[in-house]
């Protein structure tokens, strides 16, 4: 009779140990699933900003091809307005 109670105690507790495991594997897996979709959206966002940091840096390097031109027509326009304001006719040089 007595080992009857300990055959069946036995059996309980590697049932309920047996549900612990189970459910402690359940919601590890759950938890790693969760850490896999916030490293995917954490890559997806990088390659968001690396694409938008080259996008930015192309044209860049397509304005700096222009600066000397504006600089030069700015250089123009000022000496332009600067012959309008001291009223001489444009183009006419300082003596």
């Amino acid at each position: 009779m007595s080992q009857d109670i300990l055959f069946i105690t036995l059996s309980i507790c590697s049932i309920a140990l047996t549900v612990y495991v189970c459910r402690t594997l359940y919601y590890l897996i759950q938890i790693l699933k969760d850490i896999n979709k916030t490293l995917d959206w954490f890559q997806k966002t990088l390659s968001n900003i690396d694409t938008l940091l080259s996008f930015i840096k192309d044209k860049l390097d397509n304005a700096t091809s222009y600066l000397a031109s504006l600089i030069d027509l700015a250089r123009i326009g000022i000496g332009l307005y600067k012959d309008v304001k001291q009223n001489r006719p444009i183009g006419k040089k300082k003596d």
